[in-house]
């Protein structure tokens, strides 16, 4: 599932697909990748066999949402060592023993290591070019200068 969704797949088919007497599994999966559509989809009831039939219907967006926005962390500027000794020089003890509440506990963790995380590698907004690119990750850096040849 996580490499699925590293690649913007996400999975359509949400019901049980094989269903018996004694069970019902999702075993009959779609998984679809493309953030310029629009989809429905589910499964259709019908004793044909002991596995109901999927469907996606795919319906192109003429555009993005215009407040659509994707994020992702710009390692550009990344100094790796920078970035362990922060971590190494927190006191750790300080922030866990602060509460005896583990909710507090963990928010001050958390922010500590969000906000070391976001000082080395901050968070960009991609163009409307680039969640195109990303939501076809088949397309590579050759495709892509064979596309600007071929233009």
């Amino acid at each position: 599932m996580n490499t699925m969704s590293s690649y913007f797949f996400t999975p359509h088919i949400l019901k049980p697909t094989r269903i018996t007497h004694h069970s019902a599994t999702l075993i009959d999966n779609i998984f679809f990748n493309s953030l310029n559509y629009h989809t429905i989809s589910g499964n259709l009831i019908t004793d044909i066999s002991d596995h109901l039939p999927n469907f996606l219907i795919i319906d192109k967006l003429s555009s993005l949402p215009n407040k659509f926005c994707i994020y992702k962390r710009d390692y550009s500027l990344l100094n790796e060592t920078d970035l362990i000794n922060e971590m190494t020089f927190v006191n750790w003890e300080d922030i866990f023993q602060d509460s005896s509440d583990v909710n507090h506990i963990f928010d001050s963790f958390y922010s500590t290591v969000t906000s070391i995380i976001n000082k080395h590698t901050p968070l960009r907004k991609l163009s409307k070019r680039e969640i195109k690119f990303r939501s076809k990750p088949w397309i590579t850096h050759a495709i892509k200068n064979s596309i600007k040849t071929k233009n």
